[in-house]
């Protein structure tokens, strides 16, 4: 997604800034940039702003950066990971945002329209996308088995509470 308009810049900064209760800092926006999310703006800014609130974000932008150095070609891998930072941080704001579970659910259910209508289902990366839609909307998943358990140790992410926690069980 890009970021280039003043009032984009502006409206996810103040997405962010409400969700951490800090104002006026400068907002990295490498993350949204580089479309790891696949979401609408303020969802996408919603993510940003709970990274900031949950986790370093300086952290996880400099361990992103050193995955993509390891493994550049693979897109699932660096799937997997921002699943992984929308568990983690998007459910421990859900009661301060108030209706974040709505935009999700709203954001899943276009995204897998949209992914299932242009018949991409067969690739890995487009796979672990819906099935991880799939189970966040509580849709039937029918998926390989070992796509399913994938999925499903992601929700393992949502009682992580710090950055190193975080990398450390990633790397796991």
């Amino acid at each position: 997604m890009e970021v280039s308009s003043y009032y984009d810049r502006g409206r996810i900064s103040n997405i962010v800034w409400t969700i951490t209760d800090k104002y006026g800092y400068e907002v990295d926006f490498s993350l949204i940039e580089q479309d790891y999310f696949s979401y609408e703006l303020i969802y996408n800014a919603t993510i940003i702003g709970s990274v900031y609130n949950i986790l370093d974000y300086k952290m996880i932008a400099d361990f992103i950066k050193s995955i993509k150095e390891q493994i550049n070609k693979a897109k699932e891998i660096l799937t997997l990971f921002f699943m992984c930072i929308e568990e983690t941080c998007i459910n421990k704001n859900i009661e301060f945002i108030k209706n974040i579970e709505n935009i999700r659910y709203e954001n899943y259910k276009y995204n897998i329209k949209i992914l299932s209508e242009t018949g991409k289902k067969d690739k890995l990366y487009n796979m672990l996308r819906l099935a991880y839609w799939h189970n966040n909307t509580d849709k039937i998943m029918i998926f390989p088995h070992n796509i399913i358990h994938i999925i499903r140790s992601i929700g393992e992410f949502k009682t992580v509470d710090n950055t190193i926690d975080f990398i450390e069980k990633f790397k796991k």
